[in-house]
């Protein structure tokens, strides 16, 4: 690793690179697509009746993908639409991006992406990223999985197996209480059973605790896009309001 890593590793996690050209062309057109699509469901159900009876939970919604036709909508919002992209379009023209690096920093930054047996993985404590081999990476996170108190190694089959397992369960949960949780909930556990269902499980990786002497890690594993994922969610929801009563 370069001595001077150190120059580009202590931007934090949080830091995006200026990408060499500004937004413009199809980043635009994709852009135009979500905001017409708003605009045009707003304008149709305008005026009518909020249906109160459902409850809206931004962390288990799923954006619907119908747009009204365009003969319900008037030609005033469709011509303010077009002036809108026309606009936006005199904006949003593709040059070149101010840099927010030194040429030095971006061939280092290059040069540490070239370097197949290294990874940036992230310290514990939000303390930013930091670099490992691959072959010590492995190492570390073997001290953990190796431990038989805490974890059991399967086989690809029986790891499948308690996958189905575990989705079957779910689905029978929601056939069971279709008619006492909210529709949307359902809706949104049951389309994340089947987006997980050709990977279920979550991801194992590790934080390193570079303040501490020598330095060890944590292990993390993530539920994200996991079969059990969903449900989690649901669950957090629910006790959220009995742990701020309590706290």
């Amino acid at each position: 690793m370069p001595q001077a890593a150190r120059e580009v590793f202590g931007l934090n996690l949080k830091f995006i690179e200026t990408p060499r050209f500004t937004t413009g062309g199809q980043t635009i057109y994709d852009a135009f697509e979500r905001f017409d699509g708003d605009v045009l469901l707003r304008t149709f159900f305008a005026g009518q009746p909020e249906d109160l009876t459902r409850t809206y939970h931004p962390k288990m919604y799923i954006k619907s993908i119908w747009t009204p036709p365009l003969k319900y909508i008037p030609s005033t919002v469709k011509n303010r639409i077009n002036s809108f992209h026309k606009a936006i379009k005199k904006v949003f023209v593709r040059k070149h991006g101010k840099p927010n690096l030194h040429r030095y920093q971006s061939r280092l930054l290059a040069r540490i992406r070239r370097m197949k047996n290294i990874l940036i993985v992230m310290a514990d404590k939000g303390l930013g990223p930091c670099a490992v081999t691959y072959e010590q990476y492995v190492r570390d996170a073997l001290k953990h999985l190796q431990d038989e108190s805490v974890y059991r190694a399967l086989s690809k089959d029986e790891a499948e197996a308690e996958a189905k397992i575990t989705a079957d369960l779910i689905r029978k949960w929601c056939r069971d209480y279709d008619e006492v949780v909210d529709e949307g909930m359902i809706k949104f556990i049951r389309s994340k059973l089947k987006e997980t269902a050709s990977d279920p499980f979550g991801y194992f990786y590790l934080l390193y605790k570079i303040h501490k002497t020598p330095p060890s890690t944590r292990p993390v594993c993530s539920d994200c896009s996991s079969v059990t994922n969903a449900l989690g969610k649901f669950i957090d929801i629910m006790l959220q309001p009995v742990a701020q009563a309590q706290a």
